[in-house]
């Protein structure tokens, strides 16, 4: 679940509080892949995801956090 995988990436900063800097770096591209993986296993075309991603890194490391929309 997502609330899990924030719990895993909470962790893994907790242990290794530079890896936030790497996340910061990749989070673009990261948001690409993830907008591709989303638009086929939901059969939805790209455009239907925003361009970009909408989302600060601290929204999206939030465990409370989820879109209104």
């Amino acid at each position: 679940t997502i609330i899990e995988q924030r719990r895993q990436i909470e962790e893994l900063l907790e242990f290794s509080p530079s890896l936030k800097n790497y996340l910061t770096n990749i989070l673009a591209e990261s948001y690409q892949k993830a907008k591709k993986d989303a638009s086929k296993e939901t059969g939805l075309t790209l455009s239907k995801f925003p361009q970009n991603n909408p989302f600060s890194l601290k929204q999206i490391l939030d465990l409370d956090f989820f879109p209104k929309n």
